[in-house]
């Protein structure tokens, strides 16, 4: 038992059958197995899923943003305003922030990566 709460791919199912309701109820063995699938494609320099995953946040933070921005947009009193506003900046500083950067970070450090290769392959046979 001790072993399986530890497992990363048990916690987070954990956590997505409790927060994944809006989808219906969720098997959480399924849920495990999908996740020990994705983790392994991560551990073998698949990204394109987190690629995938950061697109959706920044989507949806960037809805945040606009949600929140009009609701600004739409108050009497200034303290609201500047709530609204200020937790907007806060979801389209998140977004462009953590997500997109992430998404270019890790695209750059993938072909930086892949022209070494090509390097250390070409010199050592040439040798």
């Amino acid at each position: 038992m001790a072993l399986t709460t530890l497992r990363p791919s048990a916690n987070a199912a954990a956590v997505i059958s409790e927060y994944g309701k809006p989808f219906g109820e969720q098997d959480i063995n399924e849920l495990m197995d999908s996740l020990i699938v994705s983790i392994d494609e991560v551990n073998s320099g698949n990204m394109k899923r987190c690629e995938g995953m950061l697109m959706g946040q920044a989507y949806a933070l960037q809805s945040i943003f606009m949600n929140l921005s009009r609701r600004a947009n739409n108050q009497e009193y200034m303290k609201n305003v500047e709530t609204y506003l200020r937790l907007a900046l806060k979801a389209q500083s998140q977004c462009r922030a953590g997500n997109l950067r992430n998404i270019g970070s890790n695209k750059e450090s993938a072909r930086h990566f892949r022209k070494t290769s090509e390097y250390f392959r070409r010199t050592s046979t040439s040798q």
